[in-house]
């Protein structure tokens, strides 16, 4: 069996809507930090999407991501390095002691 090869979306958005409801036209993407997901089991004998230990975990900050509308799987894996979901946490965590000024770069 094989499986598609996946693609993430990571396309710039054209605004947002500010805390009071309201449109502001701002070309960004949705967040500072992204985690990307990946279950590559195929063996339906052993697969359960609901165990949070057969996923990997791809984090990366906005500002590692290329300027395109999606990435593949095979992209973020030469960008990062996936972690379980017991080092998710760390991860993330590693991102968020970084001084905004860094964070965006």
């Amino acid at each position: 069996m094989t499986t598609a090869s996946p693609r993430y979306d990571i396309a710039y958005r054209t605004g947002r809507y500010d805390d009071d409801g309201l449109w502001v036209d701002q070309r960004s993407r949705s967040a500072d930090l992204y985690v990307f997901t990946w279950h590559s089991l195929t063996d339906i004998t052993i697969t359960d999407h609901r165990d949070p230990d057969q996923w990997q975990f791809f984090v990366l900050a906005t500002s590692e991501l290329p300027e395109q509308k999606t990435i593949a799987l095979a992209s973020l894996r030469a960008l990062t390095d996936s972690v379980s979901i017991a080092h998710l946490a760390e991860r993330v965590a590693a991102f968020t002691r970084r001084s905004p000024e860094t964070r965006s770069a």
